[in-house]
């Protein structure tokens, strides 16, 4: 889902980057292999986040679940 989403937001990152590096640049972030990479980096970082959330709620469940830490 993050990399779908990513996708749909590589024409708007493109635009945005038309001012900053130029309309070479922002040709190629346009194209259909810019819209693959930017997809693919918010992909990335999508999972990351993920991964690092679901590896937090799981430790503090374990915790709680062998009396380390007393629920509220």
């Amino acid at each position: 889902m993050a990399g779908l989403t990513g996708g749909l937001a590589a024409p708007l990152v493109a635009a945005g980057a038309g001012a900053i590096i130029g309309g070479a640049g922002a040709a190629v972030l346009g194209s259909t292999a810019g819209v693959a990479i930017i997809g693919s980096l918010f992909g990335v970082a999508g999972a990351g986040l993920t991964g690092t959330m679901l590896d937090h709620t799981l430790l503090l469940r374990n915790k709680v679940k062998n009396g380390h830490v007393q629920p509220a």
